[in-house]
């Protein structure tokens, strides 16, 4: 059982989650906007609003995490900012990038290759003690199309932070396999899950699904008659592993 302050943030989590889906006050909100001319449709904005609660959950999930080990919000932090991958050293050694800098000076073959730099905005960036522990995709629900582009962008990350632990966190399951049954101990995922994941040896990506069953794309949960409760004791198992990616 989580600890007072942990269990008050959980429920926290559940009410703002049933003040944003329960009942289709998503989708009201949504046409209102587009009827003030706000908004060309209602899509983009039940986009948008799934997204941030979606953000929301997660790092509330991860504040309850660090409040049940520690009583404290004490060196927990969240921080928006890009994480820089910079191009590696023997790209420079090919060919046809020597001969992009055969007519530049070695200062400005040190100014260009500095701006040969991806940033990277992983959804949640987790700091323990102004360290970055924990990074976290954080969606409304993950397709294997999706999965692809999260384990790249995964691979990438641990090139300049190797030791940062990787999570997936999802309301729903739309890559097959039964990671919408809740209650198991261990999933077995689906086949092509695992096939995109044998790619990536050092990745261990966790997987964490909030809402049971799977998702249907014509029976959305943010419209009233498809909605599905959120419930603590799920909040609570995603805790005790989040918990364990903090240490």
């Amino acid at each position: 059982m989580p600890n007072d302050l942990a269990s008050k943030c959980l429920d926290d989590i559940i009410e703002d989650y049933r003040s944003s889906l329960e009942g289709g006050v998503m989708p009201e909100r949504a046409l209102l906007e587009v009827e003030q001319g706000l908004r060309p449709d209602t899509k983009g904005y039940i986009r948008k609003e799934k997204g941030a609660l979606v953000e929301r959950i997660t790092q509330n999930l991860i504040t309850a995490a660090w409040l049940d080990k520690n009583n404290t919000l004490e060196g927990l932090e969240f921080k928006s900012k890009k994480i820089k991958i910079p191009a590696r050293s023997d790209y420079f050694e090919r060919p046809e990038i020597k001969k992009i800098f055969e007519t530049m000076s070695e200062d400005e073959i040190l100014q260009e290759k500095e701006r040969y730099v991806y940033g990277m905005k992983p959804d949640v960036c987790v700091y323990i003690q102004d360290k970055f522990t924990l990074s976290v995709e954080s969606k409304a629900f993950t397709e294997n199309a999706m999965l692809k582009r999260i384990l790249i962008d995964a691979w990438l990350l641990r090139q300049v932070r190797p030791n940062v632990s990787l999570a997936l966190l999802q309301l729903e399951n739309f890559m097959g396999g039964d990671y919408h049954e809740l209650d198991k101990k261990i999933h077995m995922g689906s086949g092509s899950t695992h096939a995109l994941m044998s790619y990536f040896n050092d990745i261990n990506l966790q997987i964490i699904t909030l809402l049971e069953g799977d998702r249907h794309p014509k029976k959305p949960i943010h419209e009233r008659e498809h909605y599905k409760p959120l419930k603590k004791e799920h909040l609570e198992s995603a805790m005790e592993k989040i918990k364990k990616l903090l240490d």
